[in-house]
């Protein structure tokens, strides 16, 4: 019953993904329940200079670690999610 009363206020149950509105293109945090960031992942907008073969590479960070580029959005969630608590 407690979960049912959860999913129908749309508290989060657990670790989950949050959608950031800033300057990238896609930006996504991975929150503990309370909000904690774990880690985030973004892709910025390709810049005008830029040839349109040119893929714009997704950025991953963990909350303490170096950001780290990676080819696909897949690659980038797969090592946010890996990241220590």
């Amino acid at each position: 019953m407690f979960v049912l009363v959860l999913l129908l206020l749309g508290v989060p149950a657990g670790q989950h993904w949050v959608k950031v509105k800033d300057g990238y293109r896609i930006h996504l945090v991975y929150v503990t329940h309370y909000g904690n960031e774990i880690g985030s992942y973004y892709q910025p907008y390709k810049q005008s200079w830029q040839a349109n073969e040119t893929p714009v590479p997704f950025t991953a960070q963990c909350r303490e670690g170096k950001p780290v580029d990676f080819p696909t959005e897949q690659a980038a969630r797969d090592f946010v999610l890996n990241c220590p608590e």
